[in-house]
């Protein structure tokens, strides 16, 4: 068992390897055990996501679509300890974290020039500081695909943004 955010995680769902040279899980993309996936040169994406069940249908959505995860993240505390230490690329940011917003640590990342996508069911609904206010916003239920087309976006103009490997007829499960 992998205690993961507060929470075990059975072997059986331990997908990729895990890395602990961060203070948090790293899970390498999935290509690296033999799948075939398109690499994105190691891109580190931290997901911050209280919802466990969602953070895992995340980070394996990023995996297939070649990136490295960070976390999650399921707390504020611990949004915030990652924002402050770990060496990323990006990072996915549910706004409420168990009653409390994430905004310290998105500034923090903001700070560091950390691109970031906001992934809430809020998104339309609560205000997002003016600081944020260019930030791409993703809400849920999202799919690969629009999860694949928000990276894309934020990583404009690099030559390693990630494969365009699904259309938008996406069929996989949204989370």
């Amino acid at each position: 068992m992998l205690q993961l955010g507060g929470m075990t995680l059975p072997r059986s769902m331990q997908g990729g390897k895990w890395n602990r040279v961060s203070s948090f899980p790293v899970a390498t993309p999935a290509g690296e055990e033999g799948g075939s996936v398109m690499s994105v040169s190691g891109k580190r994406i931290l997901v911050v996501e209280d919802e466990f069940l969602v953070a895992l249908g995340l980070q394996d959505n990023l995996r297939v679509l070649g990136y490295e995860t960070v976390g999650p993240a399921t707390t504020l505390a611990m949004a915030v300890q990652a924002a402050e230490r770990e060496p990323l690329d990006a990072a996915i940011l549910d706004i409420n974290l168990k009653g409390e917003v994430v905004f310290p640590a998105a500034e923090i990342l903001s700070d560091r020039g950390i691109p970031l996508i906001f992934c809430s069911d809020y998104i339309g609904v609560s205000r997002v500081p003016d600081r944020f206010a260019d930030a791409v916003r993703v809400p849920k239920p999202y799919t690969i695909a629009s999860m694949a087309a928000a990276l894309r976006e934020i990583f404009d103009g690099d030559d390693d943004a990630g494969p365009d490997r699904h259309s938008d007829n996406d069929q996989s499960m949204s989370f």
